[in-house]
């Protein structure tokens, strides 16, 4: 592909103590078929060798701009930031400490620019990767891949919106309108940037799906969504998200209260009940108590009886994990 004298888009890479993945990702960035893009990395205050590695790679990538705020403030106010700073109409959000596929810009331009204004993002299907990012193969010895349903770019809003807020359909790595998501600002009170964000648009906007996986998903043993699981913040924020758009249909609030109550019953199956009141609470203020009067009562129960009788109502409610292809 030709590059183009003026670069269409900008991506955006918050950064956090992320100085053994960069060098990765610059490779990455190196070997893309499309090349005339911008790129702002924004360090978000880290506390290793993550200044110094930026330094050092961006003044081999001409027009990398790097900035830096002395404090960690989190990943939401970093992004809010960062955009900014975006001076072009489409913007790729990226994760540190992932690594793009060759085609991805050239792949997500193409996508975006066959669609009118109502086409607000390009979502990515994408590899998932072991701590070295090299792909995990499933028992055919084929990569393991994780991408949203095309259809549910066709699919009505209020049908998209529902599937999205019953679990987070798309990876936070995607191309945006610039306009769209520096209108809309990422929530820095919610630690699920990706899933709030992704709801709101398709509230109101239309989403592509790439035809083919664009990014290594680096699927670490410690990485943030699975502190968030294990400390049960996510499922207190998954409730924030949710209660936003209670009353918007009887179909999604009757959606909200059967995921909230598999939420609920692994908080309690955990022991978590400071985690569950906060999901109660969230859930009351949006108008939601009536139908969890058995899971507030769990509350009143021994830890040890709580935990029992909510592992089992926990394993009898389904799940719904990311689509593997």
């Amino acid at each position: 592909m030709t590059p183009s004298t003026e670069p269409s888009v900008t991506v955006v890479v918050p950064c956090y103590n992320a100085a053994p993945y960069l060098p990765a990702l610059f490779a990455s960035m190196s070997e893309q078929t499309e090349q005339a893009f911008e790129v702002v990395f924004f360090d978000d205050g880290s506390s290793d060798a993550t200044p110094m590695v930026l330094a050092d790679l961006s003044a081999q990538r001409p027009g990398a701009r790097v900035e830096r705020r002395s404090d960690n403030r989190g990943v939401c106010c970093t992004l809010n930031a960062a955009l900014v700073l975006v001076n072009t109409p489409y913007t790729i959000i990226f994760a540190a400490d992932d690594v793009m596929l060759p085609r991805l810009v050239e792949v997500a331009l193409a996508a975006i620019e066959r669609h009118d204004h109502d086409v607000a993002a390009v979502a990515f299907p994408h590899v998932v990767g072991d701590d070295m990012a090299q792909p995990v193969l499933d028992e055919d010895g084929r990569p393991v891949v994780y991408a949203a349903s095309p259809e549910l770019a066709h699919a009505e809003t209020s049908t998209v919106l529902e599937t999205v807020l019953e679990a987070n359909r798309f990876a936070g790595v995607a191309l945006f309108r610039t306009e769209v998501i520096r209108s809309l600002g990422y929530d820095e009170e919610l630690s699920i940037e990706d899933w709030d964000m992704w709801a709101r648009i398709v509230a109101r906007w239309r989403v592509v799906v790439a035809s083919e996986p664009m990014f290594v998903y680096r699927n670490t043993a410690d990485s943030l969504d699975k502190r968030l699981r294990r400390t049960g913040r996510r499922y207190v924020d998954a409730a924030r998200l949710r209660a936003k758009f209670v009353g918007s249909s009887p179909s999604i609030d009757r959606m909200v209260v059967r995921r909230t109550k598999v939420d609920l019953h692994l908080l309690l199956s955990r022991g978590q009940k400071a985690e569950t009141r906060a999901v109660l609470a969230v859930l009351r203020t949006a108008g939601l108590s009536e139908p969890f009067r058995r899971e507030r009562l769990a509350l009143l129960l021994p830890v040890g009886c709580s935990r029992l009788l909510a592992a089992v109502r926990h394993r009898r409610s389904p799940v719904d994990g990311p689509r593997r292809v």
